[in-house]
């Protein structure tokens, strides 16, 4: 069993230019030495009115991994959206 704690925050730089960054924390109820983390930033530009581009980087953390697998998880993605 875990808790979940989190926050958002968003910072608008200027128009068209958002920086997010949200993380989670999955605390464990059970052990107090087990913990989850997740967390994720990124930035929203506004190519056009309705077209815009996401540079995104998640890490994970997980101190007590399944054997064979890292404490460590790292993603980069860039998106490319169209709102309407």
């Amino acid at each position: 069993i875990a808790a979940r704690v989190a926050m958002k925050l968003m910072w608008e730089i200027v128009e068209g230019l958002k920086i997010y960054d949200d993380l989670e924390a999955f605390p464990s109820v059970e052990s107090s030495d087990e913990i989850f983390l997740c967390n994720a930033r990124y930035t929203n530009i506004e190519l056009t009115d309705a077209m815009f581009m996401q540079p995104r980087y998640e890490i994970d953390y997980d101190n007590t991994p399944a054997p064979g697998f890292e404490r460590l998880d790292h993603r980069f993605f860039l998106n490319v959206g169209w709102g309407f």
